[in-house]
């Protein structure tokens, strides 16, 4: 009797990377995905008009890995410009959107497909760890109760404690489709827009998967643009103010309680600055 065997296919995940000024770390970061046990995959790597030698080293990483594909803006399209960027350049099933300065575990990619196996989902997130500048790591306490869970309708989940990270989340490509704003991007102009992204997720009822164990690092340095208090709270601010409506409705008070506390944040962060002057 014939047997047959039915071809598995096997799905194409685009890794995309926005780099600017990351000589540093971007071969490392690079080295981590390359190490990924999941090997159907394209590394997209956006260069924002670089100055420091981040060129030229990706073009010697791009000549000895095929599945580079690099490409650099003549000039500086901002953060949330770059980021969207090259995301438009992704072709797999799979998007993640991965800081030149993080790294991932080897099983991430791995096991962000085997959770979308188990269910239906739109996007898996998952745990990280730090990783300071001396090399040392850190375990990132874990800030939500379900772990291992699913999540629906997690906005407020998100005003509390904003716990996912978008370096540690895949998504399908067919959700990314869905969910670009009114110009064609899939982030705000602000630098925030990675938080209002998941806020705009989380009011859209799409399915999460959430793996409460860690698939990557999250890099601890001088440069993170978290570092930059002021801009970040009044982007913040910006960024609850653009989702008013749908935040209002979902979670009235939670949002009320994270605005004010914002606007706290952002007062003491001026107040600061003047004394500082």
């Amino acid at each position: 009797m014939a047997v047959i065997v039915e071809k598995m296919t096997t799905p194409l995940v685009s890794i995309c990377i926005p780099v600017f000024n990351t000589v540093k770390y971007i071969g490392k970061t690079i080295e981590s995905v390359l190490d990924q046990q999941y090997s159907n995959i394209e590394i997209l790597v956006q260069d924002n008009a670089s100055t420091d030698g981040t060129w030229e080293l990706l073009e010697s990483l791009a000549y000895d890995h095929p599945q580079i594909k690099i490409e650099c803006n003549q000039k500086n399209l901002g953060m949330s410009g770059n980021w969207n960027t090259v995301i438009r350049r992704a072709q797999g099933d799979y998007v993640i959107l991965l800081s030149a300065d993080d790294l991932l575990k080897p099983k991430f990619l791995t096991s962000c497909m085997h959770a979308f196996a188990t269910g239906e989902f739109d996007f898996v997130a998952t745990h990280f760890w730090y990783v300071y500048s001396d090399g040392s790591t850190g375990i990132r306490p874990a800030t939500i109760p379900n772990a291992d869970g699913i999540y629906q309708d997690f906005a407020c989940e998100v005003l509390r404690i904003n716990p996912f990270q978008i370096n540690f989340t895949l998504f399908k490509k067919s959700l990314i489709d869905k969910i670009i704003i009114n110009n064609g991007d899939l982030f705000s102009k602000y630098l925030t827009c990675d938080y209002g992204l998941f806020l705009r997720l989380g009011v859209s009822r799409v399915r999460m998967k959430y793996l409460a164990e860690s698939y990557g690092y999250y890099r601890i340095h001088e440069s993170n643009t978290s570092n930059n208090q002021k801009k970040l709270q009044w982007h913040t601010m910006l960024t609850l103010l653009s989702l008013f409506l749908p935040l209002i409705i979902r979670c009235p008070r939670q949002y009320f309680k994270t605005f004010f506390y914002v606007q706290r944040r952002l007062i003491i962060e001026v107040v600061k600055f003047f004394f500082k002057k």
